[in-house]
């Protein structure tokens, strides 16, 4: 009966904190991304990137330099990093979005907001914070979202915003859930790094 036991896969958790210093082998691909996040996306209230390759090839370690670079913290008012891995639950996502926000304002009147488990108030107030900002929010390593009405209901308050070029930046091994979110934008395809970059790295 042993065989029966369900698969709990733990992924660890992923932060916006760079860990390798320096970025090998994906500098074009870096500079154009920036220019997509920071200039082309100012055309759209709200854009979706997702940023898609096999595991271990380097995208929360490209994601992290992304949230890090000067441009960004220049270009965006509000950066938030949440690490999604195998646990898709709107409810619990939107609740460490708004946290992240708020901890971010130092905002005390948030308190009450942050303990309900009510969707709808936490939105509200996730839009009410968002209002007139321009926003990055990283959801790394998504593992599942199994339907559109789910990731539509986690995206419903970043369309609210007035201002112009916020965007959502997804990492996924999954091509089905690249097809979820991408919503009109092409998806980065993140590769193996070619040979004479390979060696640089080691």
């Amino acid at each position: 009966s042993s065989n029966n036991t369900p698969v709990v896969l733990h992924r660890p958790q992923t932060v916006s904190i760079i860990i390798q210093d320096t970025l090998y082998g994906r500098r074009d691909i870096f500079e154009e991304t920036v220019n997509r996040i920071t200039v082309t996306a100012a055309t759209q209230t709200v854009s979706v990137l997702p940023i898609v390759g096999p595991g271990g090839i380097g995208k929360t370690t490209f994601t992290t330099h992304l949230y890090n670079d000067a441009r960004t913290q220049d270009h965006f008012q509000v950066k938030v990093w949440v690490c999604v891995s195998t646990d898709f639950d709107v409810l619990k996502l939107t609740r460490e979005i708004l946290g992240c926000i708020t901890a971010t304002e130092g905002a005390r009147s948030s308190r009450v907001a942050n303990g309900t488990t009510n969707l709808d108030q936490l939105q509200q107030s996730i839009a009410h914070h968002l209002k007139s900002k321009r926003f990055l929010i990283v959801l790394d390593d998504i593992w599942k979202c199994e339907s559109d009405a789910e990731w539509k209901t986690l995206l419903t308050p970043f369309t609210k915003g007035e201002a112009k070029g916020s965007v959502v930046l997804v990492t996924t091994r999954f091509p089905k859930i690249e097809e979820r979110v991408k919503k009109g934008t092409s998806p980065l395809n993140m590769q193996g790094l070619d040979p004479h970059e390979f060696f640089d790295f080691f």
